[in-house]
């Protein structure tokens, strides 16, 4: 699941759970939260609030950037040969596993 995608689920249950106006929902939606503020919280929370949380948690949060970062080197790559977010997404995959068998 995507940060995207969780933040829908998130807002959607808010909204639904606390009877929110559907108007109220829809601006909230369009408010997803940056990778950054994610790890600004992290910072909050290790060096203010004693937690000790390691950079590993924001693995998930930046998957959809580098997934967007990946696809656009892949769309640079093959010059414009394939289309459609699914065959970028195959290439970027391949890329990334044929660099990772040569480490």
């Amino acid at each position: 699941m995507t940060l995207s995608q969780a933040w829908q689920q998130a807002v959607s249950h808010w909204g639904e759970i606390y009877e929110i106006r559907q108007k109220d929902v829809a601006d909230k939606l369009k408010l997803t939260p940056s990778p950054a503020q994610f790890k600004a919280l992290r910072k909050q929370l290790n060096e203010h609030e004693g937690h000790d949380l390691p950079p590993s948690v924001l693995h998930h949060v930046y998957a959809e950037q580098r997934s967007q970062i990946n696809k656009k080197k892949a769309r640079e790559d093959i010059g414009g040969r394939l289309d459609g977010d699914d065959f970028l997404t195959m290439y970027a995959n391949l890329e990334r596993e044929v660099s990772e068998f040569r480490k």
